[in-house]
């Protein structure tokens, strides 16, 4: 596959995605694609639910092959792909986005389930201010 993807001159993301039939840790991201550089990482915060600290530290451990970021939130109650401000989120993503945009030059992407897109206008103005 890798000659394939150096050809178009593209990048394949493996998302993170922990689960009973997945691999996709970052670490099992890294260990499968070493340094190969038509391989990334799709880094999504709210499959590996966790809070701002532990984001900040993959991100400074992995953010070689981290390309591309599926923003969301989660809460325990009301489960995954959850708005940015969600008021029982658990990812405090002002402080995360603060350092990510600093240092961060990929591609984020809003990921919500469907009854809360109409957040993500407000939401993808809100988050681009931390970026440019």
């Amino acid at each position: 596959m890798a000659p394939i993807l150096e050809e178009y001159g593209c990048i394949l993301c493996w998302e993170t995605f922990l689960g009973a039939r997945r691999f996709a840790k970052p670490g099992d991201i890294v260990a499968c694609c070493g340094d190969n550089q038509v391989f990334g990482m799709c880094y999504d915060t709210s499959h590996l639910a966790q809070g701002v600290l532990d984001i900040l530290e993959d991100f400074y451990k992995y953010g070689d092959i981290t390309k591309v970021f599926h923003l969301s939130n989660w809460a325990r109650r009301k489960g995954l792909h959850l708005p940015l401000r969600y008021r029982e989120g658990v990812i405090d993503f002002r402080l995360s986005l603060e350092k990510l945009g600093q240092d961060f030059d990929g591609v984020g992407t809003l990921e919500y389930l469907g009854k809360y897109h109409n957040h993500l206008a407000q939401d993808a103005l809100w988050e681009n201010e931390f970026c440019y």
